[in-house]
């Protein structure tokens, strides 16, 4: 089993259409945290929030603990502007 993160935008107007998606996740099991616990290999997000500057989205690890990933605001779905992914390929970075 493995749960991750992925994102898609859905038009308001039009709910049911689907204006863009990511190809891959944005958030998934890297660290012993995520990797290893009552169901090992989990990334599941409860919670998203904004603040100063920031994008702060809290997530379950392996059912077991909690983590927040941090990124910069303001960018557009899908922007080139965004950082590039870590060395181990994910955005944004679990702190």
């Amino acid at each position: 089993m493995r749960y991750v993160c992925g994102q898609a935008l859905f038009d308001p107007a039009d709910p049911t259409r689907l204006v863009a998606r990511l190809d891959e996740p944005w958030l998934e099991p890297r660290t012993a945290e995520e990797q290893h616990g009552l169901v090992s290999n989990v990334t599941f997000v409860e919670g998203l929030v904004q603040f100063q500057g920031s994008w702060f989205a809290y997530y379950g690890q392996s059912d077991s603990t909690l983590g927040v990933a941090v990124a910069p605001a303001g960018e557009r779905f899908g922007s080139s502007a965004l950082p590039a992914p870590s060395a181990e390929g994910a955005l944004p970075t679990p702190v």
